[in-house]
């Protein structure tokens, strides 16, 4: 019994190595667009200036079909969480947001969610009723918040 938790022990590390180096040559063979990327891609904002006001505002609209624009919000403390229904990650800090939002409303705190469903509306809002979210959710199906937010992976979240 004892050789054979030795060999186990030898060939293990052999094994993973293995492993690693098939799936580093496979990755290699694949296109770019369908390659696995470990690290988040290199961001250039070097061209952007985030001096004038306007630059990361926005007009979405919500689920009610009005069009809400960031900078109405202005003078507050805002609180833009981006998400998707299917995201089991978003749905789990829902509540934590919401908390946070019925807590500090008062003080002026906005809790902006942002989502990315395509289908909008139809699977948005039962994700919302689900947990029992109140703070006011945008639509963003064609994610060009998404992208000027340089967001790519959900749920992602920033404090303003």
């Amino acid at each position: 019994m004892e050789k054979v938790v030795s060999k186990i022990q030898y060939a293990l590390p052999i094994i993973v190595i293995a492993l690693v180096a098939v799936v580093m040559i496979e990755q290699q063979k694949l296109p770019s667009s369908q390659s696995i990327t470990l690290a988040p891609p290199k961001m250039d904002i070097s061209s952007l200036d985030v001096r004038g006001e306007d630059v990361w505002d926005f007009e979405l609209p919500d689920l009610s079909g009005n069009l809400v624009k960031l900078s109405d919000f202005k003078g507050n403390v805002v609180v833009l969480n981006f998400f998707g229904s299917w995201c089991e990650p978003c749905g789990a800090e829902m509540p934590s947001l919401q908390k946070a939002f019925q807590r500090n409303k008062e003080r002026g705190l906005v809790v902006l969610g942002i989502a990315a469903d395509p289908e909008g509306v139809k699977t948005v809002a039962p994700f919302l009723k689900n947990y029992n979210v109140t703070f006011p959710v945008l639509l963003d199906p064609k994610n060009k918040v998404f992208s000027r937010y340089f967001v790519r992976a959900i749920p992602v979240t920033y404090l303003l």
